[in-house]
């Protein structure tokens, strides 16, 4: 009887043992745990978001050479959003966003083939050659908007991704509202393209492919009478 008390009692004291044991050990894992999930959410984010990293190129800009430039993050230029009132390349129009329009600086017609004559609605036009090509680390996109509290309601949305290091591709929509000051002065447009931009391994070639879809829609009043 007696040697079975005694190895129960000491069965007992081994078990109080072990529970002390695992129950310092289960405290040290914490706090080792505890430090490194610190050290972790103290280290800096490895994805570094900065507009020097995506950088465009057109394809006049190719014609030259593979060259990029980076995207203007600044104001410079906004209130230019209307291309009839540019200062550099001035033109006389029926008086409202989108409608008829003629430069004022001769401009020479440089292209070769058929032309049908009617210009009065190119500045408004989306071309192939105004598309930007990007190159970003992360995916790129842009939000334009002018108005809604005034006659000219402008929005444009852009958004672009690398899918591989040497392929970005991407789509624009545009789209444009206005009354316009006088009868007959209704403008709108639709607008969208969707581009792709793939450069060899060894930066010998370049591929630029894109679709471009206009709808204009602009009516003509013939402006006002001289008194």
């Amino acid at each position: 009887m007696m040697v079975t008390l005694r190895l129960l009692a000491i069965f007992c004291c081994f078990l109080g043992f072990v529970n002390q044991v695992q129950a310092q050990s289960n405290d040290e894992w914490s706090s080792a745990l505890d430090s490194a999930r610190a050290k972790e959410d103290a280290k800096q984010d490895s994805v570094i978001l900065s507009a020097k990293y995506i950088r465009y190129t057109t394809l006049d800009m190719m014609k030259k050479g593979t060259s990029t430039v980076q995207i203007d993050t600044s104001h410079q230029n906004f209130q230019y959003y209307n291309k009839q009132n540019l200062p550099w390349n001035p033109s006389i129009n029926l008086g409202s966003y989108g409608l008829a329009t003629r430069d004022l600086l001769f401009q020479p017609t440089k292209t070769i083939g058929f032309q049908s004559g009617f210009h009065s609605l190119e500045r408004t036009l989306y071309r192939p050659d105004s598309i930007q090509y990007f190159r970003a680390r992360a995916r790129f996109s842009e939000l334009y908007t002018v108005g809604f509290f005034f006659d000219d309601q402008v929005f444009r949305a852009r958004l672009a991704q690398n899918i591989h290091p040497r392929l970005n591709i991407g789509g624009e929509f545009h789209a444009t509202k206005t009354a316009g000051y006088y009868s007959n002065q209704t403008y709108s447009d639709i607008k969208s393209a969707l581009f792709a931009w793939y450069e060899s391994e060894n930066h010998r070639y370049n591929l630029l492919t894109n679709v471009v879809f206009n709808k204009l829609d602009a009516t003509e009043n013939g402006f006002c009478l001289s008194k």
